[in-house]
């Protein structure tokens, strides 16, 4: 497969999205969806805890 173009003007997209029979809004998010993300951001807060979890070395400074 090769690059021949890019399309970047929006009305250009909707258009040929349009004349594919594809849908030009954009899906709603489902709720597993939102599940996920709040699994990660719990994951990603900072944690206040001394003691690293099982299985992992604590930090010798």
């Amino acid at each position: 497969m090769k690059l021949v173009a890019m399309i970047t003007e929006p009305s250009s997209i909707a258009r040929f999205l349009t004349a594919l029979g594809e849908p030009t809004d954009v899906p709603a998010r489902s709720s597993s969806a939102d599940a996920a993300a709040a699994v990660l951001e719990e994951h990603r807060a900072p944690s206040h805890r001394s003691d690293p979890p099982n299985g992992y070395p604590k930090d010798p400074t």
